[in-house]
This record gives structure tokens, C-alpha cells and sequence, in this order.
């Protein structure tokens, strides 16, 4: 039988590897989308800010 910090410890690590695993195929697939659209980083996030904002840096 097994000590209860060992199964504490156990179980602590497959919770943190799942939820690094989830987080790290979320940014793969996000980097795939960007890389299939032909995208940079820098391009992705600028085009979501004049969705946001259609009139920024259009002057007063």
C-alpha cells in the first residue's frame, strides 16, 4: 500500500503534466494555424487590433 504523500505527489504530477499538455498542444495547434495562413506572430496580433479598433491610428 501506498503512503498517502506518495499518492498525493502522484496524482499532483498527472494533474500538472495534463494541464501542460493541454497548454502545449493548444499553442502547437495555434502556431499551425498561423504558419497554414502564412502569418507571424507580430502579424496575427496586429490584425486582431484593427479588428477590434477599425478606426485606430486613422487620426482625429
Amino acid at each position: 500500500d501506498m503512503p498517502i504523500s506518495h499518492r498525493f505527489l502522484l496524482m499532483l504530477c498527472f494533474v500538472t503534466t495534463g494541464f501542460m499538455g493541454c497548454l502545449l498542444t493548444a499553442f502547437t495547434g495555434f502556431h499551425v494555424m498561423l504558419m497554414m495562413r502564412g502569418l507571424t506572430t507580430i502579424e496575427f496580433c496586429e490584425k486582431q487590433n484593427s479588428i477590434a479598433s477599425p478606426h485606430a491610428g486613422k487620426g482625429s
